[in-house]
């Protein structure tokens, strides 16, 4: 059954191979995005997830003050605490984050672990077969 339609009428494909979803999340809505240092730098609205390794890739984060989304690779959160995620990046380094667009190619999620200064989630997984 194709993604939309049925049980994962939730999930969107976010990128032209359709192996990257996103996917709302009642645990994390809302919750405020803090720095190393604690200050909030948007709220979560969402995560992208890559199902075949049921691992979260990315949070999607409101920004205010730039007035966008912005994707924030989740190999950085480091803690949680209500109604908080706490990641390990510098508030100097959080400005660099890229504005979340549609559809999400290799291209963008290069630029966007560059400039959050941590390794790609592929360089991981490459090789790895799901678990069937």
């Amino acid at each position: 059954m194709p993604a939309g339609q049925g049980k994962n009428r939730m999930l969107v494909s976010v990128n032209d191979m359709a192996t990257l979803y996103e996917c709302p999340s009642r645990e994390i809505w809302q919750c405020r995005i803090l720095t190393s240092e604690r200050i909030c730098i948007g709220r979560a609205v969402q995560q992208i997830i890559e199902p075949r390794t049921y691992c979260v890739r990315y949070l999607v984060v409101y920004n205010p003050e730039r007035q966008c989304r912005l994707l924030l690779p989740a190999s950085l959160v480091q803690d949680a605490e209500p109604d908080s995620i706490i990641c390990n990046i510098s508030a100097q380094t959080a400005v660099h984050l890229q504005p979340y667009t549609v559809p999400l190619s290799r291209e963008m999620e290069v630029l966007v672990h560059q400039a959050a200064g941590c390794r790609p989630y592929w360089a991981d997984t490459e090789g790895i077969q799901p678990v069937l």
